[in-house]
């Protein structure tokens, strides 16, 4: 994953990946 620190819980590594990308 690109940022894995960024959403916690049963999250595909897709949507940590977005999450590190937005946020």
């Amino acid at each position: 994953s690109l940022n894995m620190n960024h959403l916690t819980g049963p999250i595909p590594d897709v949507f940590q990946n977005l999450g590190g990308l937005i946020n």
